[in-house]
């Protein structure tokens, strides 16, 4: 439905590429309060965004490998990616270009990045960074936060 790997496809290139390379960045984003949307405006229209997101997720990140973790939750995978300013250019382009399509519902979304450095596996990746995803979510939503791990 949106056009990016699923849960198990991206697990298993991120971690065919971490196996080659142990360094890179991981970008977390959940749409924030998605559920109010689902449950005032039906799952068919849901699952519309969903899809205009999945779209431009691709669009903007399209040489990254993208996934859709589970219900509102995304990652991308840069490989060997360590620059933040180019990691927030990237994400503040997402930002743009999602508020020039979805002004209807005010859509905010949280962002979450982990900058590694050392040999991780996909689950230790996920787990720092929906760490780093949820204390953007705890304090107030609608942010980026960056962290980098040596």
């Amino acid at each position: 439905m949106t056009k990016v790997y699923n849960q198990q496809t991206f697990k298993n290139k991120v971690q065919s590429h971490i196996e080659k390379k142990s360094s890179g960045s991981i970008i977390s984003m959940d749409l924030d309060n998605f559920k109010n949307i689902n449950d005032s405006q039906g799952h068919f229209e849901g699952d519309r965004l969903l899809e205009e997101f999945g779209k431009l997720l691709k669009e903007t990140f399209g040489e990254y490998i993208s996934g859709r973790l589970g219900g509102d939750e995304f990652m991308v995978y840069l490989d060997a990616v360590h620059d933040e300013n180019y990691l927030r250019q990237l994400c503040g382009k997402f930002l743009l270009n999602l508020d020039k399509i979805e002004k209807e519902y005010e859509l905010t979304i949280s962002i979450g990045i982990l900058i590694f450095n050392k040999s991780m596996d996909f689950d230790d990746l996920y787990y720092h960074v929906d760490k780093i995803l949820y204390s953007v979510k705890d304090s107030g939503r609608n942010n980026i936060k960056i962290e980098v791990i040596n």
